[in-house]
């Protein structure tokens, strides 16, 4: 039943076209609290008869006199102590949890870990610390933290600072440093994640600036909470001596949101691309439909136009900044948006009062920041405030 459900979860996402993380890979589930649906009642640890390794549970880990292992069969979890009786049973981090709460780790220490590929955390995670490629992220449902190192295996779980102390202990280890104090913070847009600002995050580092890309639950949350956990990303990143930002589509948003709030952060430009300065016509059309909402969630109702919207009544940045517009000519290319239009956003809705400089390209909506014109353009805003090379 469990499987048929799943199915249907995936297929109904499929049809909306959404993209769904749960930020792990097959094993490596969100925990829920205790007494929430996905955690048996004995998930905490209790003396329960076990049957040792029987013919269908493989070990997975041993810590001192317990043992963490997983039925090959059903997929589930326990923890049996040395005299092979059960003191937790459930999904992996429930277990995880019982052998951590067993061990009683003192403060500092982190928490068993077994390192599990993820998906690096598209809409259920959130980053606060990013760092050379590893994040510390914390789950948007459980509150719970994990460690991800640069190809997205977690290396540690548990509250934010055992997270943390895990990765300055595998950083020294391995000589991880950053390698510039010119930082370029890139920030997705809704439905977006890390992953898609590849090609521009290679360019910069050729440039020579330490990327931060940061990821977060662009539909689970409003755009004043991403700007709060954007806060705390640039609160946690390492010293440097300039800040700049990559933005896509709602990213605009959120920065300038974060900017409005924070007057002690010193950006030093700010590259816009695709934003919808003055909201989008496409939420104004979608906002009353059921599956905008699921798929688009809180965030997605603000991206709506008007002079009472979020979009109009946030400031530009404090800052140079430039606007890079997607279009293809009169029409654009929706039917549904008057004048040109990216496919989502409308030209107009672009532009900024105060923006230093603009550049029109060729290009849809989801796509332009891999283009190679805009990654181009892109460097040379942040090296000298315009799109073209005087």
């Amino acid at each position: 039943m469990r499987f048929v459900q799943r199915l249907a979860f995936w297929a109904a996402c499929a049809m909306l076209g959404a993209t769904v993380d749960t930020g792990a890979g097959v094993a490596d589930r969100s925990a829920p609290a205790s007494g929430e649906s996905g955690t048996m009642p004995d998930s905490t640890p209790t003396a329960s008869p076990g049957l040792g390794d029987g013919p269908v549970w493989d070990d997975l880990a041993q810590v001192g006199d317990y043992r963490l292992q997983v039925n090959r069969v059903t997929g589930m979890h326990r923890v049996i102590d040395g005299e092979e009786t059960r003191r937790g049973f459930g999904d992996l981090e429930a277990c995880e949890t019982a052998l951590a709460r067993l061990l009683g780790p003192p403060a500092g220490r982190t928490n068993p870990n077994l390192r599990l590929p993820t998906l690096g955390g598209m809409q259920f995670w959130a980053d606060e610390i990013v760092r050379c490629g590893w994040r510390v992220q914390r789950n948007v449902f459980t509150g719970h933290c994990r460690l991800l190192d640069a190809q997205d295996t977690r290396q540690a779980w548990g509250t934010s600072e055992q997270c943390e102390v895990a990765m300055r202990r595998l950083h020294e280890a391995a000589g991880i440093e950053p390698q510039s104090e010119r930082i370029a913070v890139l920030v997705h847009g809704i439905l977006g994640w890390k992953d898609r600002w590849a090609s521009m995050a290679a360019a910069l580092r050729r440039e020579g600036y330490e990327v931060i890309d940061v990821n977060y639950p662009s539909t689970r949350r409003s755009i004043e909470e991403h700007a709060d956990q954007l806060a705390t990303v640039i609160e946690n990143l390492p010293e440097h001596e300039e800040l700049s930002f990559v933005v896509h589509s709602m990213g605009a948003l959120v920065v300038r949101q974060l900017l409005a709030e924070h007057d002690d952060i010193d950006a030093h430009r700010v590259v816009m691309i695709a934003p919808p300065n003055h909201g989008a016509v496409t939420a104004d059309l979608c906002r009353d439909f059921f599956s905008y909402h699921l798929v688009y969630g809180p965030s997605g109702q603000q991206l709506v136009t008007g002079a009472a919207s979020l979009c109009a009544r946030l400031p530009a940045p404090p800052c140079e900044f430039g606007v890079i517009a997607g279009g293809r000519g009169e029409h654009g290319y929706s039917p549904l948006i008057p004048g040109n239009d990216d496919g989502f956003v409308e030209v107009s809705s672009t532009h900024l009062e105060g923006e230093s400089d603009f550049l029109l390209v060729e290009g849809l909506h989801g796509a332009l920041f891999r283009d190679a014109a805009v990654i181009e353009a892109t460097l040379n805003f942040l090296r000298g405030g315009r799109f073209q090379r005087e």
